[in-house]
């Protein structure tokens, strides 16, 4: 089916064969769009399956079976109900709500998490993510414009493989992974709640600007943290790595050292440090 009609009751098998333009499509059965576009005023329940199509709809999908990749425009508002398999590349825009298994997102709307999410790929666009309390994995890099993490229990985990180049980040109560063998990788927002730098190679994670961390920091052994400019951890760190300073002072509450703080010629505060190495040219 093709075309232009009206309201849709489909309780079997709708297979497009051109773009397809409808009021209401109410879907207990399966809307299979192939390749091809569709565009509802909504949608409710049901099975979608694509493999390279555009939905633009808003309204609910209770499974989306997508192959390859999938352009979904959610407009004000689309929720796809049960996870997604199969890895599809995925094009957003407007408000869209899902979970699952996917490949690479260019998100420049509106992007809430309804469980964990996996990414092999990267995280981007000028959009919004918000995690909701859910864990989001992400295989590449992790630059959509805004992340906002879910306040109060259950915290996330935010794991990246890659870079964490997002313009603005609000932490709430998640804990922020570096993991991996990607390197080297960077880290652009400024405040964390919980950062653990845990790639499992001889890796460099750079921050250029200030770094803030309200609770813990944990660096993993071969994982070098080479700072732009200060940093300050509210919790404890656990350094079995490398910290290298910047152009400003380290300020850390209890410091358990198994590395090295590379001090140079800056200034190190601790409420205590235990053991390890702190090495410097002329700091503080």
């Amino acid at each position: 089916l093709r075309g232009a009609v009206g309201t849709i009751s489909n309780p079997g098998t709708l297979t497009l064969n051109g773009t397809l333009n409808s009021g209401t499509i109410t879907n207990t059965g399966t809307v299979a769009v192939g390749g091809e576009a569709l565009t509802a005023t909504s949608i409710t329940g049901g099975i979608v399956s694509t493999t390279s199509g555009v939905i633009s709809t808003t309204g609910m999908i209770a499974t989306l079976n997508a192959t390859t990749s999938a352009t979904l425009n959610g407009g004000a508002g689309l929720t796809v109900t049960n996870a997604i398999a199969g890895s599809p590349n995925l094009t957003l825009s407007g408000a869209v709500t899902l979970r699952g298994a996917v490949g690479t997102i260019s998100n420049p709307g509106t992007l809430t998490l309804n469980g964990n999410l996996t990414s092999t790929g990267t995280i981007s666009g000028a959009g919004i993510l918000y995690t909701a309390n859910y864990d989001l994995t992400v295989g590449g890099n992790l630059s959509v414009a805004t992340v906002t993490a879910g306040a109060g229990a259950p915290a996330e985990t935010i794991s990246i493989a890659g870079s964490f180049t997002s313009t603005t980040f609000t932490p709430e109560d998640s804990t922020v992974v570096l993991n991996g063998t990607t390197t080297p990788v960077s880290i652009g927002p400024g405040s964390y709640n919980n950062l653990r730098l845990e790639k499992t190679v001889a890796a460099q994670v750079t921050k250029t600007s200030a770094l803030t961390v309200a609770g813990t920091l944990d660096i993993d052994a071969n994982n070098t943290l080479t700072l732009g400019t200060t940093l300050s951890v509210t919790g404890t760190t656990t350094n079995d790595g490398t910290i290298t300073a910047g152009t400003g002072t380290i300020s850390l509450a209890d410091l358990t050292n198994n590395g090295t703080v590379a001090v140079g010629g800056e200034t190190l505060t601790a409420t205590s440090i235990t053991g390890g190495i702190v090495s410097t040219t002329s700091g503080v």
